[in-house]
């Protein structure tokens, strides 16, 4: 089942006027959004990028006239949402500035309107004040950060609701590689005073790549990045073999106002389709093969340091070492940005590899009938208010007395941790709290 088709199931559960959900067709459970949210309403929310163990959602929380939202995601069995960002940038169409960066668990972006109360109250307002935000932690609450352009500075990138090219916004499946078309300052400039700006960090740091806007793409798995001028007629190309830190130019038979600039989904490919348009209205389609500029193809020897891939971690805390999420560490073999060769199409969509970690609190979710405490990230899972579950059978003789019962805990589903905290162990509960003798069921009338 992939996480659409989990979300399709869960949605037509929250749809209705009973939300309920279940794991094995006899034992029930409600699907709650924050009190005071509301929860989905018809038409006014979208179903996001999502993670095979949770569901990501955005919901309309203005008038449909000038959309904002906020982004809830799943807990991995769809009985809990939980509000993680507010005022998201949407569009009347449906569309959402969010992007999970391709490959990479846990590295999600987004763009958020800050000047929201200005836009709630008038529906005409122009959301003016969009900043880019970025979390390598799937999106949970206080975990979002601006992005960290060149010398410190706040970038913001334009995203799917101006899309401008076609394919993926920001990311490829060349591990790592980010590009997008943006601004430096507290909020995003006008697309004419945007810049071209790479990260080959996953996200973590932006550097800026050519003056003015550009389309772009990423071919070879990351062995080749072009992009061409987007704001004026142009007769010129150009191209990175290096991660984006050095540009050349190729020149071309025509000047154009670029249209298109695309590849192979994949990005394996070193040839890209280029489509422009002529002062006189004269439509071209471009040819390019990067194939020559290589010298030759590149080879993968994990037991040396001096070959021409490097041992790359996907997620890194602040001070740039390896962090963990889902109970590991990943990586990939990437190729180095310093050598001139090119990765061939046997290394088509790379896979990630796993050092597991120790177990910490953050590998454990809210079980059923349990919810955060508050909404950050390390609060305590208490039960959730009107939940109830079943007391084993013989215990609770007398209002006072007490019973080992559920933690409020349980692993998250395909966490890959060993060993550490552990904080599934059943607890000692009070018998007077007012739990059901037995759990919701629902029975055959035939």
């Amino acid at each position: 089942m992939t996480p659409l088709d989990l979300a399709s199931g869960i949605l037509r559960f929250l749809l209705t006027m009973h939300r309920y959900v279940t794991d094995d067709t006899k034992t029930w459970h409600r699907a709650e959004f924050p009190h005071g949210h509301g929860g989905l309403r018809e038409d006014a929310y979208t179903i996001l990028e999502s993670t095979p163990y949770s569901i990501q959602v955005d919901v309309l929380t203005t008038r449909a006239v000038n959309p904002m939202g906020s982004l809830f995601t799943s807990n991995s069995n769809g009985t809990y949402f939980t509000r993680n960002l507010d005022h998201t940038n949407r569009i009347i169409e449906g569309l959402v500035d969010f992007e999970q960066v391709a490959n990479i668990q846990g590295i999600v972006l987004a763009n958020v309107v800050k000047n929201p109360e200005q836009v709630r109250e008038n529906p005409l307002a122009h959301k003016k004040e969009i900043q880019s935000v970025i979390s390598f932690d799937d999106g949970k609450w206080d975990t979002w950060m601006p992005l960290k352009g060149p010398g410190g500075e706040m970038l913001n990138l334009y995203s799917v609701t101006a899309l401008a090219d076609g394919g993926r916004i920001y990311s490829s499946p060349a591990p790592g590689i980010l590009m997008g078309v943006g601004s430096l300052g507290d909020h995003l400039a006008g697309y004419r005073d945007c810049d071209l700006f790479y990260s080959d960090d996953g996200g973590l740091t932006w550097k800026k790549a050519l003056t003015d806007a550009h389309k772009y793409e990423i071919g070879g798995s990351g062995s080749v990045m072009v992009a061409i001028n987007d704001e004026d007629l142009t007769d010129k190309v150009s191209y990175s073999i290096d991660h984006g830190k050095n540009w050349e130019e190729v020149k071309l038979d025509e000047r154009i106002r670029a249209r298109l600039l695309t590849t192979t989904p994949d990005s394996t490919t070193l040839k890209f389709t280029l489509i422009g348009i002529t002062r006189d209205k004269t439509v071209y389609v471009f040819a390019l093969d990067f194939s020559e500029v290589f010298e030759r193809k590149c080879t993968l020897n994990k037991d040396t340091e001096d070959g021409d891939y490097e041992k790359w971690y996907a997620r890194q805390d602040e001070e740039g070492k390896p962090d963990c999420l889902m109970g590991h560490k990943q990586y990939f073999w990437r190729r180095k940005p310093g050598v001139n060769c090119y990765v061939g199409e046997d290394y088509k969509d790379p896979e990630p590899e796993k050092e597991v970690c120790e177990c910490t609190k953050h590998d454990f979710e809210c079980d059923f009938n349990f919810v955060r405490e508050h909404r950050k990230k390390d609060d305590n899972c208490v039960p959730a208010k009107g939940m109830k579950w079943s007391i084993p059978a013989g215990e609770c003789k007398k209002d006072e007395d007490t019973y080992m019962g559920p933690s409020g805990y349980r692993k998250i589903p395909g966490n890959d941790c060993k060993g550490g905290e552990s904080l599934e162990d059943k607890v000692e509960r009070k018998c007077d709290e007012g739990w059901l003798k037995s759990p919701i069921q629902i029975t055959p009338l035939c």
